[in-house]
């Protein structure tokens, strides 16, 4: 981060945080510029030089605040036009659903250009149900004499492509004709089933989240993100669901107006 990274910094509100890494190398810093940083506390480490020093220091630092902060609702923001780190960013909101952006500048004015470089991704999955998913499955395929040794390859199958039904069944349709083995569908089956309907609701609902925070970041009006939300949850994991949605908004609200909605919520889909 340069100097202008700061700009605004000066606007701040007493329960914002501005904490700076730095080094003896720091020389694009002029510690001056902050000196009148609003309301909010300034805390300042200075952490040894080295190759990705800083970035290993500001990565671990977030993973530090998220675990300290988890009964509070926090926004991080990382300033830096550097994209290495929306990789960062991107492992903490997949383990911890937190809300993290980030900006080439502090001042919300400056940095509204700049919201692509926003890590905000497709919500993950808790882990625990693929842990369950893969214990039912090789719990009820030890049990057979013909199936125990394939246990593991078809639980690899079941959690890889948790998501996609279809491929999941012909994957180990497949296996079944390799192995020469009959029946390994009919007996995971229904697991798959249950885990599928568990997969569609759990990442729905934090899609819905990831959603309305990015369109009320964008400034769209609270009514239409509701619309949009509601269409995303009804329609989540049924037959052609982007198409029919994309549809909804475009018939809702115009071609022009629809389109610009759909693009802003299209990658953040599950």
């Amino acid at each position: 981060m340069k100097n202008t990274g700061l700009i605004g910094c000066e606007k701040l509100k007493k329960n914002d945080r501005i904490i700076l890494f730095y080094t003896d190398n720091a020389k694009n810093i002029d510690i001056d510029i902050i000196q009148y940083h609003g309301e909010a506390k300034l805390i300042m480490y200075k952490v040894s030089a080295g190759k990705q020093s800083l970035d290993m220091h500001l990565g671990s630092y977030l993973g530090y605040l998220i675990g300290r902060n988890k009964n509070h609702e926090c926004k991080y923001v990382i300033i830096s036009k550097d994209t290495d780190y929306d990789n960062i960013m991107n492992f903490w909101i997949e383990k911890t659903g937190s809300k993290i952006l980030r900006r080439p500048y502090i001042s919300k004015k400056e940095s509204k250009k700049a919201e692509t470089g926003t890590a905000v991704i497709k919500p993950a999955l808790r882990p625990e149900v693929k842990i369950n998913l893969r214990r039912e499955i090789t719990s009820i395929l030890i049990n057979n004499p013909k199936m125990k040794l394939i246990a593991q390859s078809v639980a690899d199958i079941a959690v890889k492509n948790l998501g996609n039904c279809e491929f999941t069944t012909s994957e180990i349709i497949k296996l079944e004709k390799q192995k020469k083995i009959p029946n390994i569908l009919l007996t995971v089956k229904p697991i798959i089933g249950k885990y599928e309907q568990i997969f569609f609701e759990q990442i729905t609902e934090k899609a819905g989240n990831v959603v309305r925070q990015k369109l009320t970041e964008d400034g769209i009006a609270p009514e239409i993100i509701n619309y949009i939300i509601k269409h995303i949850v009804e329609n989540a994991g049924k037959p052609n669901y982007k198409k029919n949605l994309y549809s909804k908004i475009i018939n809702k609200y115009g071609l022009d107006s629809g389109k610009e909605y759909y693009a802003l919520i299209k990658k953040l889909l599950p």
